[in-house]
Formats: structure tokens, sequence, C-alpha cells
């Protein structure tokens, strides 16, 4: 049960400008992983077994019909459970995070 929060990244790399004392030089790249966090509902799932969440499909959908799909995502967050609203924020990570129109 999604409250609120749903963000993500579909990146898989990150630059960095290289500059020198002549100027820029370019830039140099890292692989990174997609990501999807959420702020969701403590409802129908106890929340320790997030931690044990690996090898993962995480789907989200948008009002306006785009799909967020994790394959093979891993849990990272490290859970606090705010009692007062009943809710949790999650992260996932992964090799793959992608955009679908449908």
């Amino acid at each position: 049960m999604l409250v609120d929060g749903f963000v993500w990244s579909p990146s898989t790399v990150s630059r960095e400008t290289s500059l020198g004392l002549d100027g820029l030089h370019g830039f140099k790249e890292m692989p990174v992983a997609g990501w999807i966090e959420a702020n969701i509902r403590d409802s129908g799932v106890r929340v320790e077994d997030f931690n044990a969440m690996t090898s993962s499909t995480v789907v989200g959908t948008m009002a306006n019909g785009k799909q967020v799909i994790m394959s093979l995502g891993w849990c990272t967050s490290a859970l606090e459970v705010d009692g007062t609203e009943g809710t949790v924020k999650v992260r996932f990570e992964g090799p793959d995070v992608t955009e679908v129109f449908s």
C-alpha cells in the first residue's frame, strides 16, 4: 500500500567532470545501481521480512500509465516504522530499473 514518496532512478552510470589546470579534460564514468524507494503502509507483510528480500521484482504504476519495473532487486534500507502513521520507507537497488508506458 503506497502512501507517498515513490521515487526511482533508472540510471546505470554516474559521470564526473574531469578538470585540469589547463581546462576541461572530459569526464570519468562509473557504474551505479538503479533504485526504487517508497513510503508504504505497514500492512499485510512483516516489516522485518523486507531485510530478507533479494532477487525481487518491484513494480510501481503511475497515474499516467507509466510503470517503473525493477528486476533482481534487493532491499537496502535500514527499516524504521512510524508507529503513529503505520508507515515504513523501503528502498530497493538492483541492476535493472526500466520505465514502460502501457
